[in-house]
C-alpha cells in the first residue's frame, strides 16, 4: 500500500491561456489532516535546471476520508486546487523550451513530501485543452505550449515551430509597435473594468453586517502563516472564538481567480479585522466601513531605510495623493522612538501607531524553541556544526518586486574562501524580492550553502555567528542575540541618494561598516566587531523584552467581546 495518495482530477487551461488551473488531493495515510492549518500544499514546475513553485489552497474534501477510513485516519483537508503561472513564473518571462514536469509539494501534519504529480481524473478532458501559441524571440518561429500526459504524469511541452512565409508575415503585423500598443489599452481597460466591478460587488456587501470575531489576513507576499502571521495566527488559535480567513499569494504580479477576488472584498467588507503584513495595493482602493480595523503589522522590525511616504519625491516613491497605506487605522511597531516614523511613512496620525513590540521577535526569548530550531537545523545541515557560521543576509537593490536585484560580483566568494574557509561557513539568506540565484563557484561548494528557500530568517540567526548584512532590518532582530555583524554597503552613497534612511547610517548601525570584500576579511580576522555599540541600539529600538508581544498585539487591537 503507498504510504502517499495524490493525484490531480481536474485540469483547466482554456479559461486562462496565462495559466493552468489545478485541482486535486494529496495525503500521506496515518497523518491526521482534520483541520485546514494542519497541512500545506504547494505545486511547482521543473525542468532539468529550473524549479517553480506557486501555492495550492486547502479544500474540504470529506469523500476522501469516507474514500480513506480504512485506517480510521481524517483527510478532511486533503483536496486542494492552485494556479501555476506560465506568463510570469519563470522571472517574469514563459517557460524556456523543453519538457516541464509539475509535481506537488505536500506537508502533512509535520510530514513533507514532495512528488511528480498524476492526473487521474477523466482523460477525455484532455482532449479539449488547447495547445497555446505564443511569441518567439525569433519572429520566424511560434512558441507552441502543450499539455501531455506521460506515463500517467503531468507535462507541459515547449516547443519552436517554424512559420510559413504567409504565416511570418501575419506574425509581424499582430506584432508590430501599433497592435502592441493597442494590446497594452486593451489590457488596461480590461482591468479597470474588473476593478469597477468589484467596487460595485463591495458596496452590496456593505449592506452586509460586520462580523465581529472574523479575522482576515491579506498579503501578497507569502503563501501561508509565516513571520507575525503565524504568531498571530496561533495566538488566535489558542484563545479561541474568532473565524480566521486568508487570501494570500506569493508576490505583487501573481494573479488571483475570480473566486478569490469575490471572496476578497467579501472579506474585506464583512470582517471586523483586516490584518496586513506589506504594501497590499488592492485593499487602498477600498473605501473602508466604519468599525472595522485594518491593521499593519509589517513585516520589518525597527525603523532603518525610508519607506512608504518618506519616500516622496525619490525614485519609486508614491505621489502626494496617493492613496497607499493611508487607510490603516493601527500600525504596530517596537519602540516608542520610532512612532514618528511609521506614521510618516504610512500618512496616518502617530496617535494610530501602537508600541507593542513585533509578534515575530517573541521567540528570541523563549529558549525552548530556540535550543530546538538550533537542535532542527543541525540535524538538517549537519555541516554547520563543525565550523563557525556567518550568515550573508542582504537586501535588494531596485524600487520592489518587479525590478528587485542584487550585484552578486561585489561579493567576492572565492576571496573570502581563500581567507576564511578553514575556520567558516557561510550561509546565504537572500530578500525573497532576489529571484536570481547566486552562482557560487563549484571550488566553494562546501563553503557557501545557499539556505534562501528556508521559511524564516529568524530561526537560522540562532545558528549565525556574524552577520553580513547592508540595509536590511534583520540586524534589529539580530541584536536581541548580542552578537556580531558586519555591514557590507558597497553602494552606500548611491543608496543613500535614492533610498536613504531615517537615521545617519555611519553613526546608527550597530557595527563596523564594509565597502570591499577585503574589508569584511579584515573584520572577522581582527575581530573588530564594535559590539559596545548593540546595548544602546537594542534600548533605542526595542521597548519589550519579554517575548509577548504577540499577547499584546491581540490584547490591544483584537479586542473580541465574548
Amino acid at each position: 500500500m503507498d504510504k502517499l495518495v495524490c493525484g490531480a482530477e481536474h485540469i483547466d487551461w482554456n479559461s486562462n491561456a496565462e495559466r493552468i488551473y489545478i485541482r486535486g488531493y494529496a495525503l500521506i495515510r496515518g497523518k491526521n489532516i482534520d483541520k485546514n492549518y494542519k497541512v500545506k500544499k504547494s505545486l511547482f514546475i521543473y525542468n532539468d535546471d529550473r524549479k517553480f513553485i506557486m501555492p495550492a489552497q486547502n479544500e474540504l474534501r470529506i469523500d476522501i476520508t469516507d474514500k480513506y477510513k480504512d485506517d480510521n485516519t481524517n483527510y478532511d483537508y486533503a483536496g486542494f486546487e492552485g494556479f501555476i503561472e506560465l506568463s510570469s513564473i519563470n522571472y517574469n518571462k514563459p517557460l524556456s523550451k523543453g519538457v516541464w514536469k509539475i509535481g506537488l509539494y505536500l506537508n502533512a501534519n509535520g510530514e513533507k513530501v514532495e512528488t511528480d504529480l498524476k492526473y487521474v481524473g477523466d482523460k477525455k478532458e484532455l482532449k479539449h485543452i488547447i495547445p497555446k501559441e505564443l511569441q518567439s524571440n525569433n519572429k520566424k518561429f511560434i512558441r507552441k505550449e502543450e499539455l501531455e500526459i506521460k506515463d500517467g504524469f503531468i507535462i507541459i511541452n515547449v516547443s519552436d515551430e517554424k512559420l510559413s512565409s504567409d504565416e511570418y508575415i501575419k506574425n509581424i503585423t499582430i506584432n508590430s509597435p501599433m497592435a502592441i500598443e493597442l494590446k497594452k489599452n486593451l489590457k488596461n481597460m480590461k482591468r479597470k473594468f474588473g476593478n469597477w466591478v468589484l467596487q460595485r460587488i463591495y458596496s452590496i456587501f456593505k449592506h452586509k453586517k460586520i462580523v465581529e470575531n472574523r479575522v482576515t489576513f491579506l498579503s501578497d507576499s507569502r503563501v501561508d502563516f509565516t513571520g507575525n502571521f503565524e504568531f498571530i495566527y496561533n495566538e488566535l488559535q489558542k484563545r479561541g472564538g474568532y473565524e480566521i480567513n486568508s487570501i494570500l499569494k506569493p508576490s505583487i504580479t501573481a494573479k488571483r481567480s475570480l473566486k478569490e477576488m469575490i471572496s476578497f472584498v467579501n472579506y474585506l467588507a464583512t470582517s471586523k479585522y483586516i490584518l496586513l503584513d506589506d504594501y497590499y495595493p488592492q485593499i487602498y482602493k477600498y473605501d473602508i466601513r466604519d468599525n472595522v480595523e485594518v491593521i499593519q503589522l509589517w513585516h520589518a522590525t525597527g525603523a532603518f531605510k525610508t519607506f512608504g511616504f518618506s519616500r516622496i519625491g525619490k525614485k519609486g516613491g508614491p505621489r502626494v495623493k496617493s492613496k497607499n497605506h493611508r487607510n490603516y487605522t493601527k500600525a504596530i511597531v517596537s519602540s516608542e522612538n520610532i512612532k514618528l516614523h511609521y506614521a510618516e511613512a504610512f500618512g496616518i496620525s502617530e496617535d494610530r501607531v501602537i508600541s507593542t513590540g513585533v509578534p515575530r521577535t517573541d521567540i528570541f526569548f523563549d529558549e525552548e524553541y530556540k535550543n530546538k530550531k538550533i537542535s532542527e537545523l543541525y540535524n538538517k545541515y549537519p555541516v554547520l556544526k563543525d565550523k563557525k557560521v556567518i550568515m550573508f543576509a542582504p537586501t535588494f537593490r531596485g524600487s520592489g518586486q518587479k525590478s528587485a536585484t542584487y550585484d552578486f560580483e561585489v561579493f567576492d566568494i572565492k576571496k573570502l574562501y581563500e581567507s576564511l574557509g578553514e575556520d567558516y561557513i557561510i550561509i546565504s539568506k537572500l530578500h525573497p524580492f532576489i529571484k536570481e540565484p547566486m552562482n557560487i563557484p563549484n571550488e566553494c561548494k562546501d563553503f557557501v550553502i545557499d539556505l534562501s528557500e528556508e521559511r524564516e530568517i529568524n530561526d537560522l540567526l540562532f545558528i549565525t555567528d556574524i552577520l553580513i548584512t547592508d540595509y536590511s532590518s534583520v540586524c534589529f532582530e539580530y541584536s536581541l542575540l548580542n552578537k556580531p555583524m558586519i555591514f557590507f554597503a558597497y553602494d552606500l552613497d548611491d543608496y543613500i541618494a535614492s533610498r536613504d534612511f531615517y537615521y545617519p547610517y555611519e553613526s546608527f548601525v550597530p557595527g563596523p561598516i564594509a565597502r570591499t570584500t577585503s574589508d569584511i576579511i579584515n573584520i572577522i580576522k581582527e575581530n573588530n566587531f564594535e559590539v559596545e555599540k548593540l546595548e544602546k541600539f537594542r534600548n533605542t529600538f526595542f521597548d519589550h523584552f519579554d517575548g509577548k508581544s504577540t499577547e499584546r498585539v491581540v490584547d490591544t487591537l483584537l479586542k473580541l467581546d465574548k
